[in-house]
C-alpha cells in the first residue's frame, strides 16, 4: 500500500473551515499525482474527524469515484464532549487528558457551537460514506463517542462500520505498534485485510 500523510494546518492559527479546505485540497493534489491508485482514507484522533468530514464533503459534491473505504483510530467525532459517559474514562486514558481536551475544544471552536458538523461529524448526515473500520480503546475518553458513532452508522444507508475495541488500551493505541503492542499489531493486520 502507498501511504501519504498530510500535515494539516492547526488551530488556533487557522479556523476549522480553513482546515477542512486544506484537507480537501490535499486530497485532490494526491489524486492528481496518483491518478491510477484506488484510494482509502485513514485518520486518527482529530484526523479521524477531519477524514469523516472529507468523505461527507466529497459525497455532498457528488464525487462518484470518492474513497469508499476508510479506517479510523479513536476518531474525534464529537467535540462537544457532552456525553456523560466520557467522565467514566477520564482517569483511565493514559493518552488524553480530559481537562486539556476541554481547553482545546474551547480554543478550536471559540464562540461557535461545537456540535456544528464541521467540528463534530457525529451530528451530520453519515449515509453513503462507504465501508468503515474503526478502532478505539476500552479505557479511553473517546470510547463513548465512538460507540454512539457506530450506533448511528447502523441506522443509515450506504455506510457500514466494523468496530474493534481493545479492552485495556487507551486513546489511539495503534500508535504503539512500534512498541510491540499486540492489539496494535493485530489492528494493522486487520487494516491490511480490510483494504485489500
Amino acid at each position: 500500500l502507498r501511504v501519504t500523510a498530510f500535515a494539516y494546518p492547526l488551530a488556533p492559527e487557522n479556523d476549522m473551515d480553513t482546515i477542512h479546505d486544506a484537507v480537501e485540497e490535499a486530497y485532490w493534489m494526491i489524486r492528481k499525482e496518483y491518478p491510477n491508485d484506488k484510494f482509502a482514507v485513514y485518520g486518527d484522533s482529530a484526523g479521524g474527524g477531519l477524514g469523516i468530514n472529507l468523505l461527507m464533503r466529497l459525497r455532498d459534491k457528488g464525487v462518484d469515484d470518492r474513497p469508499m473505504k476508510s479506517v479510523w483510530a479513536s476518531p474525534a467525532v464529537d467535540l462537544s464532549m457532552t456525553n456523560p459517559d466520557i467522565l467514566k474514562y477520564a482517569d483511565t486514558d493514559k493518552s488524553l487528558n480530559y481537562d486539556e481536551e476541554k481547553k482545546l475544544v474551547t480554543v478550536l471552536c471559540g464562540e461557535n457551537d461545537p456540535k456544528e458538523v464541521r467540528y463534530s461529524p457525529l451530528y451530520g448526515d453519515l449515509s453513503n460514506l462507504g465501508d468503515m473500520l474503526m478502532f478505539y480503546g476500552g479505557g479511553e475518553t473517546l470510547r463513548p463517542d465512538c460507540e454512539v458513532f457506530a450506533e448511528k452508522i447502523a441506522t443509515v444507508e450506504g455506510t457500514t462500520i466494523q468496530s474493534v475495541m481493545a479492552e485495556q488500551r487507551f486513546h489511539d493505541y495503534l500508535m504503539m505498534v512500534a512498541y510491540g503492542y499486540v492489539e496494535a499489531i493485530e489492528a494493522f493486520d486487520m487494516i491490511k485485510e480490510f483494504l485489500s
